[in-house]
């Protein structure tokens, strides 16, 4: 089995829109991944149109969307404050992740 690995954003909506019919996953793959049944992981074609346009409403609402924007926010404030908490006591250094002069979390 061939792999093809990519984290450049231009790629990967290359692979997944632009020429998704030229990427098939075949048979070895969901011999692999049997698993996940025929999820949109593991289909090919036609089969897979469905659950990619269900999936792409969900992904795109503005509503969730700016849910996952809050949830990021969150969690960065958190493993801010996760490593003052740390580094204060293990080494007695407060790096100040959470001052006002540290880079803005704004997404």
């Amino acid at each position: 089995m061939r792999f093809f690995v990519t984290c450049d954003p231009a790629n990967i909506r290359h692979i997944f829109t632009t020429n998704y019919t030229n990427f098939p996953k075949g048979a070895e793959f969901a011999a692999i991944f049997d698993i996940m049944g025929d999820s949109l992981f593991n289909v090919d074609g036609a089969r897979a149109l469905r659950p990619r346009v269900k999936i792409h409403t969900v992904l795109s609402s503005p509503r969730l969307v700016a849910s996952m924007e809050a949830c990021c926010r969150d969690k960065e404030l958190m493993s801010r404050f996760m490593f003052d908490l740390a580094t204060t006591a293990l080494f007695s250094v407060d790096p100040g992740l959470l001052s006002t002069d540290m880079p803005s979390m704004d997404i």
